[in-house]
């Protein structure tokens, strides 16, 4: 992970490298030398914020979902974005988008090919109120 922070502006990366195996033995032979179900091999975000704003990217890479390694979910970049606009000293308003441009994130395929998806595009608005110390 990096962070930086310069006056208003902000940035931060991270990045994360899983090279998981299972190791079987007895009746769980067939697993031995596979990939972890649901355990992505390459993970990365990227955040960058100015005054308020900030937008973040974020990539997942593809992924088995099964624990024979035999469906596979396809890997997704997707943008969220943050805005905190200031109405009064004590009041702001919170605007938060995640997963913008509705990137299809493959959360799981049934047994007949069906794929579930994850993390749709979301909207909030919120209130955000500061109490006197």
């Amino acid at each position: 992970d990096l962070r930086w922070r310069s006056g208003k502006w902000q940035a931060q990366a991270g990045y994360g490298f899983t090279d998981a195996r299972v190791r079987a033995s007895g009746l769980a032979l067939p697993l031995d030398g596979l990939r972890p179900a649901q355990v992505p091999k390459h993970t990365a975000s990227a955040t960058l914020g100015w005054s308020g704003l900030s937008a973040t990217l974020r990539y997942v890479a593809s992924q088995f979902e099964d624990d024979l390694n035999r469906r596979q979910l396809g890997d997704a970049i997707t943008l969220d974005a943050v805005a905190e606009v200031p109405v009064s000293p004590a009041l702001a308003v919170t605007l938060r988008g995640e997963n913008l441009f509705d990137t299809r994130v493959e959360a799981a395929i049934s047994g007949n090919g069906i794929v579930e998806r994850a993390s749709p595009r979301t909207l909030w608005i919120g209130l955000k109120l500061r109490l006197p110390e």
